[in-house]
């Protein structure tokens, strides 16, 4: 028998040709069930084709069957697209030529017919979902063969194959990099199709029977929905209601509900059996799980209802998260009213076995993608634009947020958002909703539909149980409908309304990513846009010099790099793509490589080409659009179907990579010595410099992330790419170079013969064997990343050391740090709309779980620890520790011990540690300000002065960071430089956001007075009561006792690290709060009438703090912030030879704005420090953006830049008396050697065996794992002042070769 549903003719017919079709056997007309023929004797006889259409369309059908029984009869093969339809039209559209003549195409299927000799277009009969490919009639061509025919078509097929995954690669690249996947688009696409794709994808990397459930087990999703109710939506929509009334009871915030019940619907929908349950389990199979986890059939729905609230309500630090006993007590209520929950029975303890259980399930179904954008967004956007009053926006939105509109389906909830459920509760407020369209880029269709899938959930838990029903339930929620009903009617009308005044709005599709909540966020967006443009640039000089070192060029500068066809022929356009300080590394870059003259801002470049074109043309060229280059495509949304998860086991993290300009052929070329100098010091303590795969990057989903092995198009078309070989000479084809391209789409050899087996005979002849490596092959290649830990170390000691057997609490489950910082950093990123979030926090691009302790739901915490601490013994073989670890599952507290000793002897013998436990994938990050500041800090009158061009784009940086944070009322709490990576280009990012503190709803407007929050008065132990005490940049407040971090703690953390980062040392050193203190008295001013008096009140304020004169009195030091600075600044320049670095005269009136900045900001009355948003309104930032737009600023930067990078990551190793190595000849890899001497060494200097070895014995003892060891970044093991000064016989200690890099 033959089910139609299953065939994609018979649906693409029906869909393009508005009709209904099935066939059916005579015996058994009559009797058809769904389509599907029952009961046929002989699948062999004669049947009839039966058509559900208008009489008098039947012939043209008919026709058209017949026309398509002819075309398979002579060999015509058609090509199904299903979801990948949406490259139509980019398939179709015309070849970009500028106006000037070039090959024999136009179009991209005139291209394949050259180099194929099959001709493509549409199918006709079924519309855009299928391509019609005829490789040439065997009976019109007797030269022809019936293999000639189906290679032809393979070869085609292949090509269009090809052609779609640039296009996928080229737009993909546009969406937001950030970890997660986008729910409203997976739930818009075909289901079966892209689990197929999902499969065919991993099937490339290799991966084959790891991607999709056995057909065996198909029944596996729809017995798991049946076991948990999932096919009654009353019991869905009553899950929903049970979730918002424990949040309500146990006194959280309804944001909380409208989470766990988003997490709830994610996972219910990877078990119904017509949603994405192969494509999610595919993804979750990947890095090694096992998909019998996600779909546990012996959880309840109440499992499943708690787990999902327990995660949401530990990912939020609105208030303080409740922990699972106090979750498992609002639940009992609510489940069995008048009911007494006795934590200390066996049913609370089974429950709490079942919930933890249930939430490692959740995490594995998921891959951990629980993360979502929240709902303030909204209502600042709303109230941004003023459609609507901020208290009359935050009522709608908090009723949108009740459980009756939370019970409405993942329809509402994953599809269209909050901000479609706020809008239609808008009106059935009867508040005048027609501002809320532009406001929030609404549907007026999509609101309609809200509205009604709100009504119809109410009518349909309207008889739910008298216990869901919420205690404050709004009266639109009521028994009586009718309310609702007619303000259902009047939603309608005025979204028909709507649509009758802007014609055109309806047909927009659902897309989030380009929504700007406010015009300041745009602005940010907008750095990360820049372009400009080296026009003309000879083909052949591009391909000689640029391409070979492209990839290392985007990596060291984070820019984008594309060609386009130049108005001249044998000439291309080059377009950069990025920040300013990205643009201007590459330009410089390109410009020593290919001797390039300087670029253009594009905008100017598009004026010119348009009259260029209109020159050439003889014509009136078309207005293009000078945000945008003639020639680019607009972008297609991508359907993210995993959210990138990947294996450790699968990760090198114990090699690292080289930081700037490694060139895998070049070492050869320089000596020994030189290569040993050149070796860089990539990453820190907790920022492993890492590698990964090809081929597992893939398999996560991950592959827009891998370089580009080839120069990509502005239109992301094969023809327009830029290659090496070129793909296209002289108007032909060059199939190898055709086939390399497709091998790193493949990623590999192997992957080129399963997914390319026609285009990858090319490569291995005409035997077809395998091919050597001469013969074009490459291997796999890895790709950098950096990785961070997640929870940190010491955040995950704390947490397993009071999470359970301890306090006789229960269990905490998952790492709540972890959870909290992943959300922030979610919902930080969505608010700009660009592909890198915000450019000043570090963006999480996957995470990294290890298959034994992420991965495997059933592990508890138990095994994992001791599996972790069995691994931190390696080669100890001692009966001791044997012995100690043997009770490590009976002891937490002892295992901690035993875990924390190990640790410390390891780091004193030198030892590196292995990579281990989860991390957070970030982009390759080389360094942090705290290795700038070690190498560059005052020491023994000696240091190094920061360039002021990059200390200026670090302020803004930082502050930009800073500001983004407090307008969405985010307080840091602590800002030290370990926390703050520095990228490639030189950009500042922020993280540790686990230790920041988001602001209540009702203190987001209140000004604090930090009397009211302050520690008890002063006991015997109050002196170490706090780590914030310690802080070397804590705020006075918070030193004297205060205990409330506020925006004002942050600005001073601020202005203190600056006037660290300037001095090269702390402007208020100290160890404790007195000696703190005392130096912040000195400088800032002590406590008076006209200086913050109220200083006295705080509790730990003492007359210790005051210097003490000759004759016993108190020194009074008045206020004098900007004269101590510029007098340690003058003393620090003394001691550095008066130049910074590079050994250039120094301008002290340089760090006059600076220096101002610093003043504004250290002020001891908190409410006279400058905010945020007025220190990026400060001279000293608004002439730093002004002098960005000059280029002899830009490169004073790249130069100061680069140079600093090379002294941190070599730590100094290559000469600083002279300019940095030349960037070509890095690149190139010329024969030009490093200098041997080290940094202030004398060369020449004679020192004896006996001091030699002493040098040696410390320098081993400063460095674990040998001088190539990562620095952390602190001056735990620094013995450079007993080394001191170096000689050439400090270098003769062995250094590591790190792995060479290809695709970088």
């Amino acid at each position: 028998s033959e089910d139609l549903r299953g065939s994609t003719f018979a649906k693409s017919f029906e869909e393009a040709n508005r009709c209904s079709i099935w066939v059916q056997a005579e015996e058994d007309m009559g009797r058809v069930s769904h389509n599907r023929i029952i009961n046929e004797a002989d699948p062999n006889k004669p049947r009839k084709i039966y058509f559900g259409v208008a009489p008098s369309r039947v012939d043209t059908l008919w026709g058209y069957l017949m026309t398509r029984i002819a075309d398979l009869t002579r060999g015509v093969q058609f090509l199904h697209l299903g979801p990948d339809r949406i490259y139509q039209h980019a398939l179709m559209e015309p070849i970009k030529k500028n106006g000037r003549p070039g090959n024999d195409w136009n179009y991209f299927f005139d291209f394949v017919e050259k180099t194929s000799g099959a001709s493509v277009r549409i199918d006709p009969i079924t519309g855009s979902s299928h391509l019609r490919i005829d490789g040439g009639n065997v009976k019109d061509d007797w030269d022809l063969d019936n293999q000639q025919v189906n290679s032809r078509i393979e070869i085609a097929m292949e090509l269009i194959s090809l052609q779609i995954e640039l296009f996928r690669d080229h737009h993909i690249r546009k969406q937001r990099w950030g970890f997660g996947r986008d729910w409203a688009l997976l739930l818009e696409s075909d289901h079966a199709n892209l689990a197929k794709n999902a499969n065919l994808m991993n099937t490339k990397s290799g991966e084959v029977g790891s991607t999709l459930m056995a057909q065996d087990g198909a029944s596996k999703p729809a017995s798991t929905a049946d076991s948990l109710r999932l096919s009654d939506p009353r019991a869905i929509g009553t899950a929903c209601l049970e979730i918002s009334e424990m949040v309500t009871g146990s006194g959280l915030s309804e944001k909380v509900a409208a989470h766990a019940c988003i997490i709830f619907y994610r996972y219910i929908n990877l078990l119904l059996p017509s949603s994405h349950s192969n494509v999610a389990s595919s993804a979750t199979n990947d890095s090694g799980g096992n998909n019998s986890t996600s779909l546990n059939t012996s959880f309840k729905l109440r499992d499943i209802q708690l787990a999902s609230l327990f995660i949401a309500n530990k990912s939020q630090k609105v208030v303080k998260w409740k922990r699972l006993e106090a979750v498992l007590e609002h639940a009992y209520r609510v489940f069995y009213p008048g009911s007494v929950f006795q934590p200390e029975s066996e049913e609370a303890k089974n429950w709490e076995r079942r919930v933890i259980k249930a939430e490692k399930t959740v995490l594995t179904a998921l891959n951990y993608d629980v993360f979502w954008r929240g709902v303030d967004w909204v209502i600042n956007a709303v109230v941004g634009t003023k459609a609507m009053a901020e208290p009359l926006a935050e009522n709608a939105m908090a009723l949108a947020l009740s459980g009756h509109v939370l019970a409405a389906g993942p329809m509402l909830w994953l599809k269209y958002g909050p901000k479609y459920a706020f809008a239609a509760i808008s009106g059935f407020l009867s508040i005048d909703i027609e501002p809320l369209f532009p406001a929030l880029s609404l549907q007026p269709l999509t609101v309609s539909h809200a509205a009604e899938l709100i009504y119809h959930s109410c009518q349909a838990l309207s008889r739910v149980k008298k216990s869901v029903s919420l205690q404050n339930k709004h009266e639109l929620f009521g028994d009586n409908n009718s309310l609702m009903g007619k303000n259902v009617q009047q939603v309608q009308k005025t979204c028909a309304t709507y649509m009758s005044k802007h014609q055109g709005r309806s047909g927009t599709p659902i897309d989030d990513s380009k929504f700007i909540s406010s015009p300041a966020y745009k602005e940010i967006s907008e750095r990360a846009k820049m372009r400009r443009v080296f026009r003309g640039v000879r083909s052949d000089k591009i391909e000689e010099r640029i391409l070979p070192v492209l990839g290392k060029i985007c990596f060291e500068s984070k820019c984008t790099v594309r060609f386009s066809d130049g108005m001249l022929e044998g000439t291309n356009d080059i377009v950069l793509e990025g920040s300013w300080k990205a643009l201007s590394i590459a330009e410089q870059l390109l410009c020593e490589v290919a001797s390039l003259p300087a670029p253009v801002p594009f905008d100017q470049s598009a004026a010119q080409n348009a009259m260029l074109y209109s020159a050439l043309a003889g014509i009136h060229a078309p207005r293009h659009d000078l945000r945008n280059p003639p020639g680019e495509s607009s972008a297609i949304k991508q359907v993210k179907i995993q959210p990138g998860l990947l294996d450790m086991k699968k990760i090198d993290g114990k090699h690292g990579w080289h930081g700037t300009f490694d060139n895998p052929d070049s070492s050869s070329s320089l000596n020994d010595r030189a290569a040993e100098d050149a070796t860089y010091d990539s990453g820190w303590k907790t920022c492993v410099a890492a590698n990964a795969p090809q081929e597992h990057l893939d398999a996560a989903g991950l592959r827009w992330w891998v370089p580009h092995q080839y120069g990509p198009s502005l239109s992301g078309s094969l023809c327009e790419i830029f290659s090496s070989p070129k793909l296209i000479r002289g108007g032909k084809v060059d199939m190898r170079a055709l086939a390399q391209l497709a091998q790193s789409f493949a990623g590999g050899y192997k992957g080129l013969q399963r997914q390319y087996p026609a285009l990858s005979k090319f490569l291995s002849g005409k035997e077809g064997g395998d091919a050597v490596e001469g013969d074009g092959v490459k291997s796999s290649n890895v790709v950098a990343i950096s990785l961070q830990r997640w929870p940190p170390e010491k955040i995950e000691m704390k947490e397993r050391s009071t999470s359970s057997g301890q306090n006789g609490g229960m269990q905490m489950g998952f790492s709540v740090a972890a959870l909290q910082e992943m959300q922030l950093l979610h919902q930080l990123h969505f608010l700009i709309p660009s592909p890198q979030g915000h450019p000043n926090f570090i963006l999480p691009l996957a995470i990294a779980l290890d298959s034994e302790s992420g991965r495997d739901g059933n592990n508890d915490d138990d095994k994992n620890l001791s599996s972790s601490a069995s691994a931190a013994l390696p080669n100890t073989g001692s009966a001791t520790a044997a012995a100690a670890l043997s009770g490590i599952t009976s002891n937490n507290k002892a295992a901690n011990d035993i875990l924390a000793m190990i640790e410390r002897n390891q780091r004193a013998a030198g030892k590196r540690q292995l990579v281990s436990g989860s991390h957070l994938v970030l982009e390759p990050t080389p360094i942090n300000l705290q290795k700038v500041m070690s190498r560059y800090q005052r020491k023994n009158n000696g240091g190094m002065i920061i360039p002021p061009a990059v200390l200026a784009s670090w302020c803004h940086d930082m502050l930009s960071a800073i500001w983004f944070c407090h307008s969405n009322h985010i307080v840091l709490r602590s800002l030290l430089p370990d926390q703050i990576h520095l990228d490639h280009s030189g950009t500042a990012k922020l993280s540790g956001l686990s230790k920041v503190m988001v602001l209540h709803g009702k203190d987001r407007t209140k000004e604090f007075d930090p009397l009211k929050f302050v520690r008890s008065k002063k006991g015997k132990s109050d002196h170490n009561h706090s780590i914030e005490d310690v802080e070397p940049f804590a705020a006075p407040e918070l030193l004297l006792g205060g205990t409330r971090h506020t925006k004002e703690t942050d600005m001073w953390a601020f202005g203190a690290l600056l006037a660290n980062i300037l001095l090269g040392k702390q402007l208020f050193p100290g160890k404790d709060r007195v000696s703190k203190m005392t130096q912040v008295f000195k400088i800032v001013g002590v406590p008076d009438k006209d200086n913050y008096e109220r200083a006295k009140r705080f509790p730990f304020y003492s007359n210790n703090m005051y210097v003490i004169g000759e004759e016993g009195k108190k020194k009074k030091y008045s206020r004098g912030v900007e004269k101590a600075t510029r007098h340690m600044l003058k003393a620090f320049v003394a001691g550095t030879s008066g130049g910074d670095h590079r050994h250039r005269p120094f301008d002290h009136e340089c760090f006059s704005g600076l220096i101002s900045l610093i003043d504004s900001l250290l002020h001891l009355d908190p409410k006279r420090r400058m905010t945020a948003d007025g220190a990026l309104r400060h001279h000293y930032m608004v002439n730093h953006i002004a002098r960005v737009e000059r280029q002899e600023f830009r490169k004073e930067y790249v130069r100061d830049w680069l140079d600093l990078k090379e002294n941190v990551l070599t730590k100094g190793r290559r000469k600083t008396m002279g300019p940095p190595i030349s960037m070509m000849e890095q690149l190139q890899g010329s024969q030009s050697t490093l200098p041997t001497n080290m940094p202030g060494g004398n060369g020449g200097d004679s020192m004896s065996e006996k001091e030699l070895k002493r040098k040696a014995f410390l320098t081993g003892a400063s460095t674990p794992g040998g001088s190539g060891a990562a620095d952390d970044g602190d001056d735990l093991y620094n013995l450079d002042d007993l080394l001191g000064k170096s000689g050439p016989g400090t270098s003769s200690l062995p250094l590591k070769k790190k792995p060479r890099y290809s695709g970088m």
